[in-house]
């Protein structure tokens, strides 16, 4: 067993005195922690492949990220032994990937480690390459631990040596690019059928089946905490009448939100769990995880009305603005598992810290509430984990629920001070377009909704910054850190972007969003879009992407593919251009069989398929006059109101973008409707016909329930 306090207090006194590997002028926290490292690194790029084809010498690819577990054991455990190292740095050029900053080129080796290791990858992701950047020969950390006849990283890299001497290389790489070859023809670009509306109560019928009927999420291991798939499964419960697909949004969120997962004092989730109850996570915090976590549990509590459904909403966020927020506004991408040298160190407890940090009276009902015990659930220590709601757990102790839920409210903060005081998770702090795009999205949703203009403004600040340093000749980058902003943005970036200038164009933030999104998404038309619809992950332009893929499966993050989708739809509603809309359906006919054989996979183009197809979804624009009358209370009317596929347009006189004609050739709503007598006029659609203007709240009330 790896003891990581061991690790931590070593890492100084192995790297001591060592000249520093070709990492040395990365940005990435988690290639700075290799610089000095006993292998020699070089980061990904020209440099290393030219040494490579130089010396006719294999590539040793290690992709990792910073608060990966893994990744801190491997540091010490293999790559600062001396052995190992020398083996390495003999044999190989070592070429060492943050995967955040590279997810295209992460994503490909991830795929074809897969193929070669029987689907047993994971990071971080041990590959051998040939100079010119083909796999021959992957093994994962599985394969290490895995117990009774599992072999060591040296004699794994042994086994890399003498194939790369043997006679049969060339034979494993014509394997490899046979794989490379049936992977690239089978990618799918396009299609012919658009999606059938059954897709969608299939797909929910199989998830139901799918799910685990009493702790909530998907039957297996690890589980991971829902985000879209819950707003999917609210949607359909709420457009069908399916109730069980209500019950399992509404069971998974609910056992989520007070479950070790669930980071109950601070807020915010981690980004995984190792049972079935949700009761043991992996701890650390990725900022993707919380922007879908965010949004579903806003979608829920507007579909079921429980406030405690917005207090995780809201709890969520404050722990992003106040943990994970960088002064210029953006966000920082995840929070460490480890703490003083050892996993979850920093989030769990033992009784006695209870009491020291609540006193004697609160800590007994706290700790049996959240089952913290002398002997703990891990490592002798005790996650926050309560088994019962706090209504279910009142009436099975005979006690009052406002007492209890009182006691739990007014220990938060204390223990939240109390756990200040121990050494801190490190943070991962490099600014990511694709992931703070999620976020902004989610906290300008919750803003809009929750009618917290703090919320808005963060959001706003954060887009602001990327709009304003991430940008190179009007095209997104990646990443920011230390004044750097670096690597074309992908996909991702700029679909999770559009959306978010969308939101924040629907919140009100201005019409420069809506400009900005019309821009974005020419961008991925011109640049990313294939000649049969879909989008591919790349631009195309970068030799040393060895694959052109086309996404369309959901991982950890929605499918970009997915997301654009859903984007084409939303500005086809607010502009009425065509143009729009023929896009979103050549992506649909793409993701067709996709998501009739993987449903539970495509969660996201289920999502935009369900506002394809709902006809019954209004359209409102909001002339509002100079003194902004009932915009707040129109807000709120708004806000409150479970329509996820309504399109809010705010307009005032002077906003030139909502005339200019480029926009309303195709829509002259859009500059026709306007105040009536200079008082605010809301227009409202359905079946693509406009009310008459309303101009008092009654009015608008009505006409909006």
């Amino acid at each position: 067993m790896y003891k990581l306090d061991d690790i931590y207090n070593d890492r100084n006194s192995m790297t001591a005195g060592r000249t520093p590997n070709k990492l040395i002028n990365e940005k990435s926290p988690y290639l700075m922690r290799h610089v000095n490292d006993a292998v020699e690194w070089y980061p990904w790029g020209d440099e290393a492949f030219f040494v490579a084809r130089e010396e006719n010498k294999p590539i040793f690819l290690s992709i990792g990220y910073s608060t990966c577990h893994w990744g801190t054991i491997t540091e010490k455990t293999y790559f600062n032994d001396t052995a190992i190292a020398e083996l390495l740095n003999e044999a190989f050029v070592n070429v060492k990937i943050d995967k955040d900053e590279y997810p295209d080129v992460s994503g490909i080796y991830f795929e074809m480690s897969q193929a070669m290791t029987a689907g047993t990858s994971e990071w971080p992701l041990n590959m051998f390459l040939t100079p010119n950047l083909i796999p021959f020969f992957a093994f994962t950390q599985n394969a290490i631990e895995s117990g009774i006849g599992a072999r060591t990283f040296p004699e794994f890299i042994a086994d890399a040596i003498k194939l790369w001497d043997s006679p049969e290389k060339e034979i494993v790489v014509e394997q490899s690019e046979a794989i490379l070859y049936a992977i690239a023809t089978t990618v799918r670009t396009g299609g012919d059928t658009l999606p059938d509306k059954g897709v969608i109560e299939e797909a929910a019928e199989q998830i139901i089946q799918l799910a685990d009927p009493v702790f909530g999420g998907i039957k297996g291991l690890p589980k991971s905490p829902i985000g879209y798939q819950a707003n999917l499964m609210l949607r359909v419960g709420e457009h069908y009448g399916e109730g069980r697909a209500i019950f399992y949004a509404d069971t998974t969120l609910d056992v989520m939100r007070r479950s070790g997962v669930y980071d109950n004092i601070a807020g915010g989730f981690s980004c995984a769990t190792i049972d079935e109850q949700w009761r043991i996570p992996h701890f650390e915090k990725m900022l993707y995880d919380n922007a879908n976590a965010i949004s579903a549990y806003l979608e829920a509590w507007k579909a079921t009305e429980k406030e405690e459904y917005r207090d995780v909403c809201n709890k969520t966020i404050d722990f992003i603005l106040e943990e994970m927020t960088n002064d210029n506004g953006t966000f920082f991408s995840s929070c460490d598992a480890d703490a003083e040298g050892r996993e979850g160190q920093y989030y769990t407890w033992t009784p006695q810290e209870i009491i020291d940090a609540i006193g004697h009276k609160r800590a007994k009902t706290f700790c049996k509430y959240y089952n913290i015990t002398d002997k703990g659930d891990f490592n002798g220590r005790s996650t926050l984990y309560a088994q019962l709601s706090e209504e279910e757990y009142a009436d099975k102790h005979k006690i009052n629920k406002e007492e209890l839920v009182d006691t739990l409210n007014a220990s938060y903060p204390l223990l939240k001070k109390a756990r200040k005081c121990r050494l801190q998770p490190n943070k991962d702090d490099k600014v990511l377009t694709s992931w703070n795009a999620l976020m902004i999205h989610s906290i300008a949703e919750a803003g809009f909704a929750l009618e917290n203009d703090a919320y808005l403004d963060a959001a706003e600040k954060a887009a602001r910054f990327i709009q304003k340093n991430m940008q190179e000749a009007g095209h997104l980058l990646r990443r920011w850190r230390d004044d750097e902003a670096k690597y074309f943005g992908i996909l991702n970036d700029y679909a999770y972007m559009i959306r978010a200038a969308i939101t924040l164009f629907e919140s009100d933030r201005g019409t420069q969003w809506l400009e900005w999104a019309r821009h974005m998404t020419n961008i991925l038309s011109r640049e990313f879009r294939t000649g049969n619809g879909s989008y591919y992950v790349t631009d195309g332009l970068d030799p040393a992407i060895i694959l052109q893929r086309c996404q369309y499966i959901d991982l950890a993050e929605p499918s970009g593919n997915a997301v654009h989708t859903e984007n084409l739809l939303r500005l086809y509603k607010i502009t009425n251009d065509p143009i729009y809309f023929v896009h979103a359906e050549g992506i649909m006919r793409g993701a067709e069989t996709p998501m009739k054989q993987y449903p539970i996979g495509h969660c996201y183009h289920l999502l935009a398929l369900m506002r394809y197809y709902d006809k019954k979804a209004q359209t409102i624009i909001i002339a509002l006059d100079k003194k902004d009358t009932m915009k707040k209370e129109i807000q709120h009317l708004l806000g409150q109101q479970y329509h996820p596929h309504t399109t809010v347009i705010w307009k005032r006189d002077n906003d030139a973008l909502l005339h200019d004609t480029r926009i309303t050739k195709n829509f002259p709503e859009l500059s026709t409707y306007n105040t009536i007598n200079k008082k605010t006029s809301v227009y409202i659609s359905q079946d693509e016909q406009f009310s008459q203007p309303l101009t008092t709240i009654e009015s608008v009330t009505e006409a909006l329930h």
